[in-house]
């Protein structure tokens, strides 16, 4: 798995490539953690996702609680179809705030 962060004054947009699994999901939060930025929106493009598991979600889930406490949100701007199916399994679309044109192929 990959991970880029990027942010502006607008926003921050962390891109994630590869599997997502228990073997790497923590480098999703210490990525996160390393910016200290929960002030502004986080924007997560998984457009490159090959495969998400439980504990991927779990710790996308677990990004939550800070930004809220901030007034913020965690959006999953892009999406790989693999990504998507295992998001409507769990009815995590909404809580992600995922469009439904938004999806890769």
């Amino acid at each position: 798995m990959q991970v880029v962060i990027t942010e502006d004054d607008k926003r921050v947009c962390l891109a994630l490539s590869g599997e997502i699994d228990a073997d790497n999901c923590v480098e999703v939060s210490r990525a996160v953690a390393d910016t200290g930025v929960y002030d502004r929106p986080l924007e997560v493009d998984m457009t490159e996702v090959t495969f998400i598991d439980s504990s991927g979600v779990s710790e996308l889930l677990a990004l939550r609680p800070p930004y809220e406490e901030n007034g913020q949100a965690i959006r999953i701007v892009k999406l790989s179809r693999p990504v998507r199916r295992v998001l409507e399994v769990t009815g995590l679309l909404d809580t992600f705030g995922v469009p439904s044109h938004d999806i890769s192929d």
